[in-house]
């Protein structure tokens, strides 16, 4: 019994030694990477898809948005639109908001200015989608998310995900996101050239999808990999529709990216590493990350872009984010080492790995 009291102390001896000892600290900073903390809030935050833009005026917004599309009444749409003039720069720095309001503006605008709208064949295909039947879908959207009408299925799993369909269809596709995302200089920074193949992981309907398709031309590939059947449905008939030849969707259950070893140049991903990293488990986010460095070739590339911890005095972002540092601490563990990294918003930064 003494020998084990004598051994408890020691213990504790050790410990107090280590904690306040020069010997102590100088070891902890060799084995470990600090994060400086100058913000409040959490280093993470993976939010719902009602922790945004469903605010009081965000629904008296919406409100006249679904009164404009049923009664085509053009004093709603110019309601709605003054009122997300007012909202869009301290609210909403880019979400769903610019969309709405880019809808009133086409209700809003002569024959000839719609024609403007559409200038963009995947704006023209966006527009085309929550248009048909009479607005049907956006309709849904607008009475799902800021509960305007009741849903049978809206308590159920499947009124969730139909919710989060339309919800992230509308972001993603955006007409205006080049406005607040800069996304032109986003995909500057991979320099696509033609022939390359690239993984759009997490594609979504096909924003980026497109706009890499084009890059890559006939002798290159893009790989448009989702989750969601719905969304890969929409980039398959977006491609029959424009003949695009050099687009294959895959399919996924979210534990690896479905590409064959050595195949692509570039693995992309936006807006969804925060989820990889604070919901997926262990198991599983091993086997996606090992299947997007499988598929990279030897001198491949992994773009990582999502949104950030931004401080209190800059413009507001209400959605997910993650601290940077935290992704590339876990890349590193992985295999991966940063070359790179670039910011033209302060909500959003752009992340360039390669493999070790």
């Amino acid at each position: 019994m003494r020998w084990v009291v004598l051994f408890i102390l020691a213990a504790i001896l050790t410990i107090l030694l280590y904690a306040i000892t020069p010997i102590g600290s100088q070891w902890r900073i060799w084995t470990t990477q600090a994060i400086t903390i100058t913000s409040k809030a959490s280093l993470v935050y993976i939010s719902s898809n009602d922790s945004f833009a469903a605010t009081q005026e965000g629904i008296r917004a919406a409100r006249f948005v679904l009164d404009a599309l049923k009664n085509k009444s053009t004093d709603s749409a110019k309601a709605a639109s003054q009122i997300y003039d007012n909202l869009i720069p301290v609210e909403n720095y880019g979400g769903e908001y610019t969309t709405l309001e880019w809808f009133c503006k086409y209700l809003l605008a002569s024959d000839n200015e719609k024609k403007k709208f559409f200038s963009d064949k995947f704006a023209a295909s966006f527009y085309d989608f929550f248009a048909e039947n009479d607005y049907a879908r956006l309709k849904e959207y607008l009475q799902r998310k800021y509960k305007l009408e009741q849903f049978v299925d809206q308590n159920t799993q499947a009124g969730q995900d139909r919710k989060a369909f339309l919800e992230d269809f509308i972001l993603f596709n955006n007409p205006r996101r080049e406005e607040w995302e800069k996304t032109s200089k986003i995909i500057g920074v991979l320099n696509l050239k033609q022939g390359d193949t690239i993984a759009d992981v997490g594609s979504g309907p096909g924003y980026y999808t497109f706009k890499f398709s084009q890059l890559v031309g006939e002798k290159g590939r893009v790989f448009a990999i989702d989750t969601v059947k719905e969304h890969l449905n929409y980039v398959n008939s977006v491609s029959q529709k424009y003949g695009i030849q050099n687009v294959e969707t895959i399919q996924t259950g979210g534990d690896a990216i479905g590409v064959k070893a050595n195949q692509v140049n570039f693995a992309f991903l936006c807006s969804l590493y925060h989820n990889i990293y604070a919901t997926a488990r262990e198991e599983e986010r091993n086997s996606f990350i090992e299947s997007i460095k499988q598929a990279l070739k030897k001198d491949g590339t992994l773009i990582v872009v999502d949104n950030a911890l931004v401080k209190d005095s800059e413009l507001p972002y209400h959605g997910p984010y993650i601290a940077k540092e935290l992704i590339i601490g876990q890349l590193k563990y992985y295999g991966f080492h940063l070359v790179k990294d670039y910011a033209f918003i302060p909500q959003r930064y752009i992340l360039v790995f390669n493999k070790d």
